[in-house]
């Protein structure tokens, strides 16, 4: 995509006004319950000045309007918007990188102002701008030419370098040795649990072959034999989750650690969590033998600043997160949560702008190996799990909010896949506006679509976390930290939870 800008001029101002309109319509909707022609009419009339202005053009086809102010000390960005179907390409990034590029020649800082609720402040993190100050609905940011890799550091912007799977355990005074230096995915992933359960020779007697869920049944089952067969295999299996715990908390790398600034800050990050919270299908079937193994090897290892604990109802963090991820949501909402292994599929429902409710969809399986090989065929399921999904929901409910924010098993940058691995890879080769094209065309509504990755989204379903972080055991593990809580729907203590 070839980005370009060329000055405004009075005849853009028609042009102007749709891409203001299409541009504010769904936040001013999410904020103020309704969008007002007339009101809008003015209130762009009274900023629009061409002269102050640039037309964005994508492959030279005009796709917004930018305008940064040039001052003796500062460059100021005034506004960037874009018509919704240009968005999700990075166009915002590539304008502001420039912008960047520009106060770093005149040694100048950047600053700007954005509404607090506004899903892009958290580019803005990404790119290295500061919190220097806040109004009642605002943040003021700010960014310098000295920004380092740690102040570009955003808990809610994960990138693929706070891997858990790559995380070596440290070796920590009072370690297992068979332990030190070996990846968490090595002894932390579905496949390292089923490999620890055929060591221990767990399973022969089970009829069901599937492991975690074997295991959950044989804990619950209150026969003493099946119960001690399933601890050989939880206990192991926790230590080395405390060993993780322990390694994150006490700021402690292995020797194959990488060692970036943006590394440093992440790890310095977990070092000041004071509560670490499970979450995801492992720690929901092993539940609260895991969490007690953990426990102890956490205490053993000399962690007293961090506590652990179980999310509420663990498995479907990442479905309450993504509910939760509105601003003044319609009543009932699809929630989609795209891992490994399943697609996790629900249905929230609000009253007076609070989660009281989760109706569970049937899962469905998620491609792999050969099914996951083909980019094209890949993106053209995950638009029909989404269609048939949010056409449920129309059938069950009528007016459903159109807004599809979903969980993917992978790392996101602008509400869109980025540096995905695996099953979700062929999904960058599919751009933003196609999808929700033909989402759109399908369902017969205006939807549009917002992925997070499935670590933050999970932090989001937590209930009063604090100033926490989560892992999330499943195929593989991920991470999280939870959102600022005003930027979040409330959710009622007792969420129902329905199949």
């Amino acid at each position: 995509m070839e980005l370009t800008t060329r000055p405004a001029s009075a005849s853009d101002t028609a042009f102007a006004r749709r891409v203001h309109h299409q541009g504010y319509r769904a936040m001013i909707e999410r904020l103020f319950g309704a969008w007002i022609e007339d009101d809008q009419d003015r209130l762009f009339a009274a900023r629009w000045a061409p002269a102050h202005y640039a037309i964005i053009l994508c492959d030279g086809v005009p796709c917004g309007y930018v305008c940064i102010e040039e001052r003796a000390t500062d460059l100021h960005v005034r506004e960037i918007v874009v018509l919704p179907e240009f968005q999700g390409r990075g166009v915002g990034s590539v304008l502001l990188g420039r912008v960047l590029e520009r106060a770093r020649a005149r040694q100048v800082p950047v600053r700007l102002r954005a509404r607090i609720t506004n899903r892009a402040t958290r580019l803005y993190r990404r790119l290295g701008f500061r919190e220097t100050g806040r109004t009642e609905t605002h943040l003021l940011l700010e960014w310098g030419a000295d920004v380092s890799a740690e102040d570009a550091f955003d808990p809610l912007e994960l990138t693929q370098e706070a891997s858990l799977n790559a995380t070596p355990l440290a070796d920590v005074a009072g370690a297992e040795p068979s332990l030190v230096g070996r990846r968490a995915w090595d002894v932390l992933s579905l496949q390292a649990l089923e490999r620890l359960a055929a060591e221990t020779g767990f399973g022969r007697d089970e009829s069901d072959r599937d492991v975690p869920r074997a295991l959950a049944r044989a804990l619950a089952s209150g026969d003493p034999l099946r119960v001690q067969d399933a601890e050989r295999v939880v206990a192991p299996f926790g230590r080395a989750l405390g060993h993780l715990i322990a390694t994150l908390a006490l700021d402690a790398p292995g020797d194959a650690e990488p060692v970036s600034p943006w590394r440093r800050a992440y790890r310095g990050h977990w070092a000041q969590v004071e509560r670490i919270w499970l979450g995801g299908g492992l720690a929901a079937a092993l539940g609260r033998r895991l969490l007690a193994a953990a426990r102890a090897e956490v205490e053993r290892l000399g962690v007293h600043h961090c506590r652990v604990a179980l999310g509420h109802h663990p498995a479907l963090l990442a479905l309450v997160g993504m509910a939760r991820r509105r601003a003044q949501p319609l009543p009932h909402a699809v929630v989609l949560d795209f891992g490994h292994s399943a697609v996790k599929r629900g249905i929230a429902t609000f009253d007076a702008e609070t989660l009281v409710r989760l109706e569970v969809l049937p899962s469905i399986a998620a491609r792999s190996g050969a099914d996951a090989s083909n980019p094209a065929d890949v993106a053209a399921w995950v638009v029909q799990t989404m269609t048939e999904t949010f056409s449920t929901a129309q059938r069950l409910h009528g007016r459903v909010d159109p807004r599809l924010i979903t969980s993917v098993g992978g790392y996101v940058a602008d509400g869109w896949p980025a540096g995905t691995r695996g099953t979700y890879a062929g999904l960058r080769g599919l751009r933003h506006d196609e999808l929700d094209a033909e989402v759109q065309r399908r369902t017969g509504t205006n939807v549009h679509t917002w992925f997070v990755h499935d670590g933050t989204a999970a932090a989001s379903g937590l209930v009063r976390p604090g100033r926490a972080g989560v892992i999330v055991l499943g195929t593989s593990l991920c991470a999280g930290f939870p959102a600022p809580a005003e930027t979040l729907v409330g959710m009622v203590d007792d969420l129902a939870v329905t199949p």
